[in-house]
């Protein structure tokens, strides 16, 4: 692995061109990578017995371990070692010399988890590409024979033979598992106890077809297990090291980016062809919303471009081609071993525009030419089955990310126009047009470039509600707007052509949904406001789902869009909460499904609901750092990178990379001690017009080649000046821009108070009268 870190040399800049020659001594590779970022034995997190943190880890196939710190949880069904989404093992428990070694203390690696028993240390770890696990004993001199004990009742045994303890899954039929010695020596099980000398060091559970590949699988680990655990170090390595290299002069931050970033990637997986898990424990499966809404920060602000292509090309395999179905065209809501599904409208227009994202960071268009034919199959079946008059992509109650429902009843109906809906609809269609003009498809672009324009038209005039700056949630059948407080339109936003209106909207939606920990899906003052995920006396979980809980993810585009407002330090303050959820609370290294929308309990801070690690979750945070904060925004299309910088005031320091358009721009941010503010950027690999658009001064657009090197250093002569690989060296004065100012001043005055949502409990609401009249069946109330 090459070792890299960012060193800045002094550049002597003139205000004209330089001879090459002379400006060749001037210049020493200005931007240097030297060191990596990180690694994976820099992230460790010590957890208490107290604390008792939930952890993972996946086998990057269909595999996943979920198990807390210090307990030894043997009856939840998600607990512990899930395969191709069949159970197999719940837990296991450790002796030496037939003592039981209790649980106490633990710290948590992205790629292990160790805990000390006095002389005792225990790893535990999985592998990439192989169903098993190792659980390492190094003990003392003074312990004769260690003993493992697999907890629950998922496994029968079957025999022991090879030194192999042999094992019949209850729930994998087709498998058998095993327990073998990472070094070669005698095993033996008596009454649920596998025991053997300590100089074996441990064990291996293994999965596999038959008895004969246990015994060959379990040799090939004796033999080759260090290198496994070593070549899997370094992939995890790599992606914190090189893929996301980040140094920051805040050391929590870095490391909580490191995590999300390790967990986010033990998510994508190859259980039905490579995609991404929506989460862990319980959604181990593939759904199609979940997958595109998680692949900007997933795979492309993270460079790692050949897993988003192998994730589109599989995904695309299971569009639905019935032309007699109403879902004609359709990407699955959920794909599964042994069920496809399509009841969702949205993550079929997702899968289009990240296929178009994909292109703008790669350049890739040869992807285009594989996928058109499911593409244009999406946009035809919407439009043979489900668009109106008015271009509008209607849909059933339930078919967008607000889902849930019961006995058919939908608790947070939608229908049948929702305002992300039809942004969704309106990026496809033009990412649509895009593609049929790259095909030479004229009649497709026309076809899809006029419905796209249709629905932009209605859209303001029916949705956009500009004395109380709300976008309506949807239109109803009727054509009735339903202006219910709600995340959605901050998706919708891009209709608006006003940067004060937008302005606007983003201030009302922070002031009536956004708490310190998160956006919440209905507003507090609504009638039909669920202040906790689960509250099982009042109300069945699923009906507060999208009525109050609060979704992490949405804190994604809640960020871009205050960000967007003028309000950088604003936005942080929310990712800021979310890094202290990666590094102290919950699932070490993770970021939950959801939080209840009102603390219990007289708490200051609302308790985590929904899955421990959830993909989009972890995404989101991934992606608003790298496209909103240092604000890179690759086009290959238009052969433009924007560059946005909106460094929040936490941060005095920041060197970067980021891989795009196959090479890498490197950056550096830094505030000197007599308060200049300088940006550095050197492109590698990359030949590109760059558009800088910075706080406060007029966008600046600039030719660059690989090797060409930008500084902007903001002070009381505020100058770009520019390095050219051909060593012309020049200067360009910043000029003010008097519409950014006049925005930004009206931006500071409009959120000068601002302050989180502070929760409210309405007991006038329609779930205290529910419970006042003793109706606590959903049936009754509707």
């Amino acid at each position: 692995m090459n070792k890299f870190s960012f060193s800045l040399v002094v550049l002597v800049f003139t205000l004209f061109s330089c001879n090459s020659d002379n400006s060749n001594e001037k210049i020493v590779d200005a931007i240097k990578r030297e060191s990596p970022a990180t690694s994976v034995n820099n992230l460790g997190i010590k957890v208490s017995k107290q604390e008792n943190r939930e952890y993972s880890f996946t086998d990057k196939i269909s595999g996943y371990w979920y198990a807390s710190t210090s307990t030894q949880v043997h009856s939840n069904m998600f607990d512990g070692w899930t395969v191709n989404r069949k159970h197999i093992l719940h837990d296991y428990k450790l002796f030496t010399d037939g003592k039981e070694l209790l649980r106490a203390d633990a710290t948590v690696f992205p790629n292990k988890i160790e805990r000390t028993y006095g002389n005792v240390v225990e790893t535990f770890a999985m592998f990439d590409n192989l169903e098993a696990l190792l659980v390492s004993l190094k003990t003392g001199s003074d312990v004769n024979n260690i003993s493992i004990s697999l907890l629950g009742d998922d496994v029968e045994f079957v025999k022991t033979e090879n030194n192999i303890v042999v094992f019949k899954p209850k729930n994998y039929k087709s498998k058998f598992m095993g327990v073998s010695t990472i070094k070669k020596e005698t095993i033996a099980y008596d009454n649920s106890i596998i025991s053997a000398d300590s100089k074996s060091d441990g064990f291996f559970i293994l999965l596999a077809n038959s008895e004969e590949e246990l015994i060959t699988q379990s040799a090939n680990l004796q033999e080759n297990y260090k290198i496994y655990l070593s070549e899997r170090e370094s992939r995890m390595n790599n992606i914190v090291g090189n893929d996301i290299y980040l140094k920051t002069n805040n050391a929590d931050f870095d490391k909580s980016f490191g995590w999300i970033a390790l967990t986010m990637d033990e998510l994508v997986t190859k259980q039905m062809g490579h995609g991404i898990y929506a989460g862990l424990p319980w959604f181990n499966d593939y759904w199609g919303r979940d997958m595109f809404i998680s692949l900007p920060g997933s795979n492309l602000v993270t460079g790692q471009f050949n897993i988003a292509k192998q994730i589109l090309l599989s995904f695309a395999k299971y569009q639905l081609t019935d032309k007699s179905s109403k879902y004609y065209g359709r990407i699955p809501n959920r794909a599964r071993p042994d069920d496809v599904i399509y009841n969702t409208t949205d993550g079929t227009p997702r899968f289009v525009i990240q296929v178009y994202e994909y292109v703008k960071y790669t350049g890739d268009t040869d992807l285009i030419k594989q996928l058109y034919p499911v593409i244009k199959r999406s946009i035809d079946g919407s439009l043979d089955n489900w668009v109106d008059s008015k271009g509008y992509l209607t849909h059933e109650n339930a078919d967008t990310w607000m889902d849930a429902k019961r006995n058919g009843h939908p608790f947070s109906p939608r229908g049948n126009r929702a305002n992300d809906i039809q942004a969704l609809w309106l990026g496809q269609l033009q990412a649509g047009a895009y593609f049929a003009d790259f095909m030479k498809n004229t009649e497709d672009a026309d076809k899809w470039n006029a419905v796209a324009e249709k629905l932009e038209s209605n859209f303001l005039k029916d949705f956009y509600n500009k004395n109380d700056e709300i976008i309506a949630d949807r239109l109803l059948e009727s054509g009735d707007a339903d202006y219910s407080m709600r995340p959605n339109q901050l998706f919708a936003m891009d209709f608006i052509n006003s940067d004060k209106d937008k302005m606007m909207i983003t201030k009302n939606v922070w002031d009536k949904l956004v708490y310190p920990w998160g956006v919440a899906s209905l507003s507090q003052e609504d009638d039909y406001f669920h202040p906790y995920h689960h509250w099982d006396e009042m109300y069945f979980f699923d009906e507060a789902y999208h009525n109050g809980t609060v979704w992490v993810w949405n804190n994604g585009i809640a960020i871009q869009r205050m960000i967007e407002a003028g309000q950088k330090d604003i936005a942080y303050r929310l990712m800021k909460n979310m890094q202290e959820q990666v590094m102290h609370t919950g699932a070490v290294g993770s970021i939950s499904e959801n939080f209840d929308a009102i603390p219990r309990d007289g708490k200051n801070f609302a308790d985590k609901t929904g899955t421990f690690l959830q993909a989009w979750s972890n995404a989101e945070y991934l992606r608003v750092w790298y496209q909103s904060f240092i604000g890179i925004m690759p086009n290959s299309i238009s052969k433009t990178i924007t560059i946005t910088p909106r460094i929040p005031s936490d941060f005095k320091n920041i060197e970067f990379s980021e891989k795009i358009m196959n090479g890498e721009i490197l950056g550096k941010y830094s505030i000197d001690k007599n308060t200049s503010i300088v940006y550095d950027y050197k492109f590698n690999n990359i030949d590109s017009k760059i558009i800088l658009d910075l706080e406060g001064y007029k966008n600046i657009s600039i030719d660059v080649v690989s090797g060409d090197f930008l500084s902007v250093n903001i002070n009381d002569n505020p100058m770009l000046e520019i390095v050219k690989a051909n060593g012309e060296i020049r200067s360009i004065v910043l000029d003010k821009s008097s519409s950014k100012l006049e925005l930004q001043k009206q931006s500071d005055e409009l959120f000068k108070s601002f302050e989180f949502l502070k929760p409210k409990l309405n007991e006038d609401s329609f779930i205290y009268r529910r419970k006042k009249e003793g109706k606590l069946n959903i049936n009754e109330d509707n």
